[in-house]
């Protein structure tokens, strides 16, 4: 009878250990899936950041060369004169 409860404790101590250890490995893995997700996102929202500052410096070195190109047609063409600085006494 003594070794039947014993075996009786061990089997129901091993099943609740299974248990203990199943219910926390769901929640690591929850937390781990949730974690994830929030790291996915915070990144697609950076990239999103950088993609519009990307745009904005693309839009600014395009009017930067407008406006060399303007400047070099002025220059080429000597459609205007270039006023000459007065000089300070």
């Amino acid at each position: 009878m003594k070794e039947a409860v014993k075996s009786i404790i061990k089997k129901v101590t091993l099943e609740m250990v299974y248990d203990i250890v199943d219910t926390r490995t769901t929640e690591l893995r929850d937390d781990t899936r949730k974690q994830f997700s929030e790291l996915r996102d915070d990144t697609n929202r950076r990239l999103s950041e950088i993609k519009d500052e990307l745009r904005e410096v693309r839009a600014e070195i395009r009017n930067i060369n407008s406006r060399l190109d303007t400047l070099f047609t002025i220059l080429l063409t000597g459609k205007r004169e270039i006023p000459e600085s007065k000089s300070r006494d």
